[in-house]
C-alpha cells in the first residue's frame, strides 16, 4: 500500500490527491486501486494499492513500447465527467481561445506520459502518479507518448508509425494535433530544458500533414 499525503493549507497538493483518489476510483486494470482517503490532523491522505516493477525502457526494440501501446488502447473507452479539471484550461497562457476549444474533451488523460510513470512487471505496464489528470481529448496521451519515443530513439517517421496503431489517434483531427503541438512550442521554448522538444514537435506535426 501507498500512502500519500497534502497538508489543508496545501492547495495544490490536495487537488493533485484529489486527482489520484477521482482516478484510483475509476478502477481501472492499468491503474493503482484505491485502497482510502481520510483527514488526519492537519493532513489529507490518500492510500493506493502499491505497484512494484522498473521503469519502463521506450527505447527501439524494447518489448515496453508494445506494453505502453496496450495501455492506451484500453484507456480509449475511459471518460470522465466534473471530477477532474478541464486539460484544455492550463494551457490558456499559451494557446489562443481557438486552439483551446480543440484541447476540449471528456476522456481520461494521464498527461506526462514518460518512462518514469509506466511501470512494468510480467510483462504487464501499469501508469503512475496521476496527480496531474484531466479531461479532454481522448489522443492527447498518445501525443505525448509520441514525443517520449522520439526522445527515446525512435526515428519520428517510425513513432508516428506506432502512434498510428493507437485507435484514439484516428480521432486527431489535423486542426487539433496543431493546436496541441502550438501550446506546447510556446510552452517548451520558455523552457531551457525542454526547449529540445520544440525541434520534436515540429518534426512531428510536419510528418502528419
Amino acid at each position: 500500500m501507498l500512502v500519500r499525503g497534502a497538508r489543508f493549507g496545501d492547495q495544490q497538493g490536495r487537488d493533485a490527491l484529489r486527482a489520484e483518489a477521482a482516478v484510483a476510483a475509476l478502477e481501472l486494470e492499468y491503474v493503482p486501486a484505491l485502497r482510502w482517503r481520510a483527514a488526519v490532523g492537519t493532513w489529507d491522505l490518500l492510500a493506493t494499492s502499491h505497484v512494484s516493477g522498473r521503469l519502463a525502457d521506450l527505447s527501439p526494440g524494447s518489448d515496453d513500447v508494445t506494453l505502453l501501446g496496450d495501455v492506451l488502447r484500453k484507456a480509449r473507452g475511459s471518460t470522465v465527467r466534473g471530477m477532474l479539471p478541464e486539460y484544455a484550461d492550463r494551457w490558456s497562457a499559451w494557446a489562443t481561445r481557438l486552439e483551446l476549444d480543440r484541447l476540449r474533451g471528456s476522456h481520461l488523460l494521464h498527461t506526462c506520459m514518460c518512462p518514469e510513470h509506466v511501470l512494468v512487471s510480467h510483462d504487464r505496464a501499469t501508469v503512475v502518479d496521476w496527480g496531474r489528470a484531466a479531461r479532454g481529448p481522448a489522443w492527447v496521451d498518445a501525443a505525448y507518448a509520441l514525443v517520449q519515443l522520439v526522445e527515446a530513439g525512435h526515428r519520428p517517421d517510425a513513432a508516428l508509425r506506432w502512434v498510428r496503431t493507437i485507435p484514439a489517434w484516428s480521432t486527431a483531427l489535423p486542426g487539433a494535433l496543431a493546436a496541441w503541438g502550438a501550446a506546447h512550442s510556446r510552452y517548451w521554448a520558455e523552457q531551457p530544458s525542454l526547449a529540445g522538444r520544440v525541434e520534436i514537435a515540429q518534426e512531428l506535426l510536419g510528418g502528419i500533414s
